[in-house]
C-alpha cells in the first residue's frame, strides 16, 4: 500500500511538528483572549444611561485583540485594513434650547474617556421644546491604513422626530470625519463611544448601543 508522508505513517521522514504547531496556531486563532471581540466582533448595552448633558460620557467600549505571531503563525487583530466599525444607537432627548450634541470616538488601553480622541462628529442643533423626543443614529467608521497612528474615515446618520437631538424629523446626513489620523490600530485594546451636549439644556438618555466590527 502506498504510503502517505502526510498521513504521518511514516515517520522517518515526516516531521510532526509541523501539524501540531499549525493547529495550535489555529486553535488560538479562534478563540482569542477572554473578553476580547477578535472573534465575537460585537459588543452591545441595553441598559438605559443615566440623564447626559454637558459631561462626556462613556457609552460602550469594545474590547480589541491586537495582531501577535504564535509558533511563527501571524495571528491577525481585530483591526485590519478595510475593518469597518458600526454603532447603532437609539435614546432619547429632551431639550429647552437648541444646542449640538457631539458623539466621540477614542482608542487606548483603557476603555474609558480617557482613551486618546479619535474622531468626533458633531449633530445639527436640536430642537429646544421636546420632551423624551426618540432617535437612531449610525456611527460607521472605516480604517485605511495601520499603524500607532493610522488612518480611517467616519460618518454619523441620525435620525429624530421633531424638536429631538436634531430640530428636523429627518435622516440627517453630518458628513463624513475625513482625514482621521491618529487612530492606534496596533496598539489600542479598546475602542469606545462618547457623548456629550454643549449644555445642560439638552439632556439625552441612551436606551441601547450595539457596536459591530467587519474585519
Amino acid at each position: 500500500m502506498p504510503i502517505n508522508i502526510g498521513d504521518h505513517r511514516w515517520l522517518a521522514q515526516d516531521d510532526l511538528s509541523d501539524g501540531v504547531i499549525q493547529n495550535i496556531a489555529a486553535q488560538l486563532a479562534n478563540n482569542p483572549v477572554a473578553g476580547s471581540a477578535a472573534s465575537a466582533s460585537r459588543t452591545r448595552t441595553v441598559a438605559a444611561s443615566a440623564a447626559i448633558n454637558n459631561v462626556e460620557t462613556l457609552l460602550l467600549a469594545t474590547p480589541l485583540t491586537l495582531p501577535r505571531t504564535d509558533f511563527g503563525q501571524t495571528i491577525p487583530g481585530t483591526i485590519q485594513v478595510g475593518t469597518l466599525v458600526r454603532w447603532t444607537i437609539q435614546g432619547t432627548t429632551t431639550d429647552t434650547v437648541a444646542n449640538t450634541s457631539t458623539f466621540g470616538i477614542r482608542m487606548g488601553i483603557l476603555g474609558t474617556v480617557s482613551d486618546a480622541a479619535v474622531a468626533t462628529f458633531v449633530t445639527p442643533v436640536s430642537g429646544s421644546t421636546g420632551t423624551a423626543v426618540p432617535f437612531t443614529a449610525t456611527i460607521t467608521l472605516t480604517v485605511q491604513t495601520l499603524t500607532a497612528t493610522g488612518t480611517g474615515t467616519g460618518q454619523l446618520v441620525i435620525n429624530s422626530a421633531t424638536a429631538g437631538i436634531i430640530g428636523a424629523p429627518i435622516s440627517f446626513n453630518v458628513g463624513s470625519a475625513a482625514a482621521i489620523t491618529a487612530l492606534p490600530t496596533t496598539t489600542a485594546t479598546f475602542i469606545d463611544l462618547t457623548l456629550v451636549s454643549a449644555a445642560t439644556t439638552t439632556t439625552t438618555t441612551i436606551q441601547s448601543v450595539q457596536c459591530e466590527i467587519f474585519p
